[in-house]
């Protein structure tokens, strides 16, 4: 039935939402900061970061580096156990993944003559139960990662 008034200008119903207030945005705590710094050697699988909760991310980063080439070693990020990204730093390279909102994960370094590699975590993906990033070191030596993600739970 017709009011006169636009279509878009609707009654604000405040007592008829389930929450029982109005809710403009998520609502998340504080930031909070998951930090890794270690050695990995040849064939090692370390879990890099792991939150359990409900959640968002902010972003962050890895940068790892070696006296030797490890382009093929695997990162794997799971958000609530489901892989949602896995690849290698020299499919990421070949994808040209540099771009923010390609995937969960953008290449931000690749030198292959220095051998120094970085990966950046882009921001806003949400999580119910959990959220992990590993490292599956592919390497003819150790490799040093470095690691700093973001994040806010419920």
């Amino acid at each position: 039935m017709s009011s006169g008034l636009p279509d878009w200008i609707l009654a604000l119903n405040v007592d008829g939402q389930q929450d029982g207030y109005l809710k403009q945005r998520p609502s998340y705590g504080g930031a909070q900061r998951s930090l890794f710094n270690t050695t990995i050697a040849n064939g090692i699988n370390s879990n890099i970061v792991s939150i359990t909760g409900i959640g968002q991310t902010y972003g962050g980063f890895i940068k790892a580096s070696a006296a030797a080439t490890f382009k093929n070693s695997i990162v794997t990020v799971r958000v609530d156990t489901i892989i949602i990204f896995s690849a290698s730093l020299a499919v990421l390279n070949s994808m040209n993944a540099v771009r923010l909102n390609q995937g969960f994960v953008i290449l931000s370094q690749f030198d292959d003559v220095n051998f120094v590699y970085g990966i950046s975590y882009t921001f806003g993906f949400t999580f119910e139960s959990s959220l992990s990033v590993n490292w599956a070191s592919q390497s003819s030596g150790d490799v040093l990662v470095n690691s700093n993600f973001n994040y806010a739970l419920v």
